[in-house]
């Protein structure tokens, strides 16, 4: 499945003067109705979702009439269209990339095992949509702090999910750090230290992430058996 970068997205007119409006916050989708506020942001990412897929070009007012949602209410959803097309990309990649880890979890309690599939999984990923994800890096990077969202944040919940057969052994603490070392360990950031930066193939670097979070993990575990 191709993903068209986002430089093919435009930004409208309608977005250009909506820039210079006071920012109102993201909503709050755990207080007040949450459920309704849970299914009109799903509501926006899945119409979001189908423009993307079908490489089409949209604005958050195309996207709210295709989700049968307000102008207004998928503004302060999204107050650009940078921020759902990031939503809408990650959700495609993640459904289509990821969706085998959970089956895996399942049949698998080897820890070495499961956190090898997650590293996988995202340098498959990354080779398989490499423009896609450094267009959203870029737009993580030139997007003000005050924007939504800054990352989607899969990389924490797949390794903690991973690592779950050794969480009673692992103090709070130490299980934060190994999840947060292990981040370094997949996406596009170490895609582009070690081949933009220290010149690897894909294939190599492929083989230095799985070294990585392997040396990681035996770490961690012998400090906590120690």
């Amino acid at each position: 499945m191709a993903l068209h970068p986002l430089s093919y997205y435009s930004h409208t007119m309608e977005e250009t003067i909506l820039k210079s409006r006071p920012r109102r916050p993201a909503p709050d989708l755990t207080s007040g109705r949450a459920n309704q506020k849970a299914r009109t942001y799903q509501a926006l990412v899945e119409a979001a979702m189908s423009f993307v897929r079908e490489g089409r070009d949209f604005s958050i007012a195309d996207v709210a009439d295709a989700a049968r949602v307000g102008r207004t209410t998928a503004y302060g959803y999204f107050p650009t269209k940078d921020a759902l097309f990031a939503q809408a990309a990650s959700e495609i990649v993640v459904r289509a990339d990821f969706a085998d880890l959970s089956e895996l979890f399942q049949q698998s309690s080897d820890i070495k095992t499961r956190v090898k599939a997650v590293v996988e999984a995202s340098d498959t990923s990354i080779r398989a949509h490499e423009a896609q994800y450094r267009a959203l890096l870029r737009i993580s990077l030139e997007t003000d702090q005050g924007d939504e969202p800054r990352r989607v944040a899969y990389r924490p919940k797949r390794l903690l999910e991973a690592l779950a057969p050794v969480r009673e052994e692992l103090d709070e603490r130490l299980l934060e750090r190994l999840v947060a070392a292990l981040s370094l360990c997949v996406g596009i950031e170490a895609h582009i230290a070690l081949c933009d930066v220290c010149g690897l193939t894909p294939e190599e670097a492929a083989e230095i992430k799985l070294w990585a979070a392997e040396a990681l993990l035996k770490a961690v575990l012998s400090d906590a058996q120690e």
